[in-house]
């Protein structure tokens, strides 16, 4: 009979440490935006230990895009984001990829992502140069490149193709 209030004990003092250590004051949120090159549909993905994110990060609307804020966000960011798409404000998106890519310069994903913001913005020049850079990072970006709905604009120009083939 006194094994049981023994071993009680042993679990409530074992678990002390645990309960006296200080919550870690780092978040972690990651978030994914997808799209499939050959049927054009998008998907937003959400992980985090901040209760619900689910439900206050992605945002999409079919037909212009998607984006992702984080799990302390201010739900309103999501709607703007989408309506800033729709609107076709891609001047204030290529701005901030451009200082994304002075960061990390050697990202093949951010001049990729900016020749996409360039040919959203009907800049076909400015997203082949960009797509160039990327392509010659990683070659194996010619081939989402071809299958990418935002470059449909862009697939009978002879410099788009050379580029992708």
């Amino acid at each position: 009979m006194m094994r049981t209030p023994l071993v009680v004990l042993c679990v409530l003092l074992g678990a002390m440490p645990c309960a006296a250590q200080e919550p870690d004051p780092w978040f972690s949120t990651f978030s994914i935006i997808a799209v499939d090159p050959a049927t054009g549909e998008l998907g937003v993905g959400v992980q985090s230990r901040a209760f619900a994110a689910g439900a206050a990060v992605p945002f999409a609307k079919p037909g212009v895009g998607a984006v992702a804020t984080q799990a302390s966000a201010n739900r309103s960011y999501g709607p703007k984001a989408i309506a800033l798409l729709e609107s076709g404000h891609y001047s204030d998106a290529i701005a901030e990829q451009q200082k994304a890519i002075a960061i990390t310069p050697n990202n093949e994903q951010m001049h990729y992502a900016l020749a996409q913001r360039f040919a959203q913005a009907g800049e076909a020049q400015n997203a082949l140069a960009s797509l160039a850079e990327a392509v010659r990072r990683q070659p194996y970006l010619k081939k989402q490149a071809a299958n990418d709905p935002l470059f449909a604009k862009m697939k009978e120009l002879a410099e788009f193709k050379r580029l992708v083939m």
